[in-house]
């Protein structure tokens, strides 16, 4: 392995440790997170939808991971799929009305808390860890370098998260 490749798996580790125990208490992963994340527009806007296979470009994973996560949310009562009425080869997924409170919970409890970026301001602020100027440099930096690498090795993932003001 390469010190850069392992630097970059061990810091995606270290990112679910902090993730997966908030995560947990609602009753999702990250990864199934992710997911209900992007459908969340679509609860807020009716003219706003995503089919089934579009998640796997949302997401950057394959059809049958999209299929298996989907399951698993189904079965827990968060998301829910029907046939398009124009396509029936097509699936639509929606979240429940229990899949999009479980979602705004995250939000509320860990984004827009600012307890995630509590996190990400202690972790690459160091001891300047409250210079709020600093802070952003520094996410924004982080944010830079992941961006490219992502697309230097072709990540096809759409899905975006806010992170500041301006997103």
């Amino acid at each position: 392995m390469n010190a850069h490749f392992f630097g970059a798996k061990r810091a995606f580790y270290a990112t679910l440790r902090v993730a997966r125990p908030a995560l947990a208490e609602l009753g999702l992963t990250p990864a199934r997170f992710d997911l209900m994340y992007a459908l969340l527009p679509a609860a807020d806007q009716t003219f706003f939808r995503l089919r089934q296979s579009e998640l796997r470009d949302v997401l950057g994973v394959s059809g049958a991971t999209v299929c298996r996560m989907l399951r698993s949310l189904e079965t827990l009562g968060f998301i829910k799929r029907r046939r398009e009425e124009s396509e029936k080869r097509q699936r639509i997924v929606e979240l429940t009305k229990e899949g999009v409170a479980r979602v705004r919970a995250v939000c509320d409890d860990l984004i827009d808390s600012d307890s995630v970026a509590l996190a990400l301001d202690s972790a690459l602020g160091g001891e300047r860890w409250l210079d709020r100027g600093y802070c952003f440099l520094e996410k924004d930096t982080a944010d830079s370098v992941f961006r490219r690498i992502r697309h230097g090795f072709g990540d096809k993932a759409t899905l975006t998260y806010r992170w500041h003001y301006d997103d």
